[in-house]
């Protein structure tokens, strides 16, 4: 069984939502719970480092700032915190310089079990909406009873990736950390590199389709990109450091959709069949992210003409607007006259079908 969410109900006891991948499970029966341990290291990263940016934006911006909401993820940290005005980019850059000070610090984090009303007096600081009961574990005078790391050190950077405003009074930051930073790295730079064709193919695969001026909106930038297989997305990890692991494919994925002004070079992006149905971790299809920036999302049909129709229609009820079709005949010394007909009378029956 696959854990997908915990919750604490009202009566203390944690609620583990999952699904069942194998077998069966039933009351009564015995269970042997398993932690991804991977997963569960850079959600410690992304913790320990809300704890930092909690303590630097008191130093920085003021004492009165407090926490309103935050959300830890294995690839990323949301902090939300009241403040009357957006930071200024100079206030950023202390806040980011500060926290990576801290990281190379390599400080040692202790964690003590107390009473509530001696950590209180001893100044420690309680995190937003956390529930605690008469004896807390504290986490350098924070009250918190997640996990951490033991060292600083094994946050090893952290860099903010967006700051703005969610409410009135309530200001929101996101930030990156560990692996997730190098990551964000490599695809920050998409800005100059997508002024490039050349770049623009190494980066996001092969240049596929050019739109007439016939085809109206979607000729907007003239260009389609093929979306990056699982092979692909193991070759740009394993260049710049991080696992080749689904999870890492899954982030390298996210980072890549949600790169801001990625509309701005591309009018449309081909997925493969499994990408079409895939979310972001906050659960936003990545078709909604193409389409947010104005990018048509369509599918790359590999699995033959046989039941076609059904899967265009599925594939349609899902986002995709357009598809990719390749003929099944390779020459490599240049096609003849058979195979060129082949490949036209494949290409009609497609488009007959689709």
């Amino acid at each position: 069984m696959e854990i997908k969410d915990i919750k604490k109900s009202v009566s203390n006891i944690f609620v583990r939502k999952g699904t069942i991948k194998e077998g069966s499970i039933e009351v009564g029966g015995e269970v042997e719970a398993a932690v991804d341990a991977k997963l569960r290291q850079r959600a410690k990263v992304h913790h320990t480092a809300t704890h930092l940016l909690q303590a630097v934006l008191k130093k920085v911006v003021g004492q009165e700032t407090s926490q309103a909401g935050s959300l830890v993820a294995f690839d990323r940290l949301r902090f939300d915190f009241n403040f009357h005005r957006p930071l200024l980019d100079n206030e950023l850059m202390e806040i980011e310089e500060l926290i990576n000070s801290w990281i190379k610090d390599s400080t040692l984090l202790q964690t003590k079990v107390m009473h509530l009303t001696d950590a209180k007096k001893a100044g420690a600081i309680a995190m937003f909406e956390e529930k605690y009961g008469e004896q807390v574990p504290g986490v350098s005078m924070e009250l918190c009873g997640g996990t951490h790391v033991s060292s600083t050190s094994e946050i090893r950077g952290l860099k903010i990736i967006s700051e703005q405003g969610i409410a009135s009074g309530i200001r929101r930051i996101e930030a990156v950390a560990d692996s997730i930073l190098r990551l964000w790295y490599y695809l920050r730079n998409l800005d100059t590199m997508l002024h490039s064709k050349a770049l623009l193919q190494s980066l996001l695969g092969q240049l596929l389709v050019a739109f007439p001026g016939q085809h109206g909106q979607y000729s907007k930038h003239s260009h389609s990109t093929e979306y990056e297989s699982n092979a692909t997305c193991g070759k740009r990890l394993s260049s710049i450091g991080p696992d080749n692991t689904k999870v890492n494919w899954q982030a390298y994925r996210q980072l890549l959709l949600t790169n801001p002004g990625l509309g701005e070079y591309i009018s449309g992006a081909i997925l493969f069949e499994k990408t079409l149905y895939q979310s972001t971790t906050n659960g936003k299809k990545f078709v909604n992210c193409l389409r947010e920036q104005n990018i048509v999302p369509g599918i790359k049909v590999n699995k033959g003409l046989d039941g076609l129709a059904s899967r265009s229609a599925e594939y349609y009820k899902q986002g995709a607007r357009f598809a990719k079709w390749h003929t099944v005949v390779s020459i490599p010394c240049g096609p003849s006259a058979l195979a060129v007909k082949e490949a036209a009378w494949g290409l009609a029956r497609y488009a007959g079908i689709s």
